[in-house]
């Protein structure tokens, strides 16, 4: 009896982490750059159709690479004097040079994901907006870049806007720093990881929208990055990768 009690147990944890691993994915990824027309003129050339954003009240700009599954790139960019806490975050990302930035999960509820953070005695800081709650972590954390989102009202794109000319479908493969304590947080959120040959300090972690592959920090930049992103395309084995 003792020993069927500890199957079921197992069981059900095991149920219980791959149905949450399902449902979070990668959201998006995000990328600073020195000059937004430039960005959006180099990616639109690449082969994407490239929506661009608004000038912000903060001082930012951004533009947005989207795909029919919901993941995207966007493009973030200063166009003003930034003029609160998100658009100084972005000055001092830019200043320690362009490339990936963040990469966003999302899929379950904020108070779920609190709970897990919880459970994994990971510290976080919950913001509540008009559209969106996110959830951040403290820059000195070897997660800060990652966040959590939870949409308020989302909105699909247009058709023409998820097509590309190069094919891309969707994101694939995101490159990412990270040493233990992200390898702690991707395994403690429910992330299936698989070991594999590929040059990785922690192999890739799989989510419904994307995996995840940890790569050593051996860039000068002053927090972790995200340091490449690759997109399938349709009807090929191959991909399009850009390396940030």
């Amino acid at each position: 009896m003792l020993v069927r009690q500890v199957y079921l147990l197992i069981a059900f944890t095991l149920l219980h982490v791959t149905g949450f691993c399902q449902s979070l994915k990668v959201d998006h990824v995000i990328a600073v750059v020195v000059n937004i027309d430039e960005a959006i003129k180099s990616y639109t050339e690449k082969g994407f159709t490239v929506k661009k954003g608004a000038d912000h009240k903060n001082g930012l700009t951004n533009a947005h690479i989207k795909f029919s599954n919901g993941s995207y790139l966007e493009l973030m960019s200063i166009k003003g004097e930034p003029n609160d806490e998100i658009a100084r975050t972005y000055v001092d990302l830019l200043n320690d040079g362009e490339g990936g930035v963040f990469i966003a999960l999302s899929g379950i509820t904020t108070t779920t994901f609190q709970r897990t953070l919880e459970k994994l005695n990971i510290e976080y800081e919950t913001k509540i907006q008009q559209n969106w709650t996110y959830i951040t972590f403290e820059p000195s954390s070897g997660i800060a870049h990652f966040f959590f989102i939870e949409y308020h009202n989302y909105i699909s794109e247009a058709k023409p806007t998820t097509q590309h000319k190069n094919l891309a479908m969707r994101i694939e493969s995101v490159w990412v720093e990270g040493e233990i304590d992200v390898k702690y947080f991707l395994d403690g959120i429910g992330f299936e990881s698989r070991k594999d040959a590929l040059n990785t300090t922690g192999g890739r972690f799989i989510t419904e929208s994307g995996e995840i592959i940890l790569v050593s920090n051996k860039n000068n930049h002053q927090y972790p990055r995200i340091r490449a992103i690759s997109f399938l395309v349709f009807g090929s084995s191959e991909t399009i990768r850009i390396e940030f």
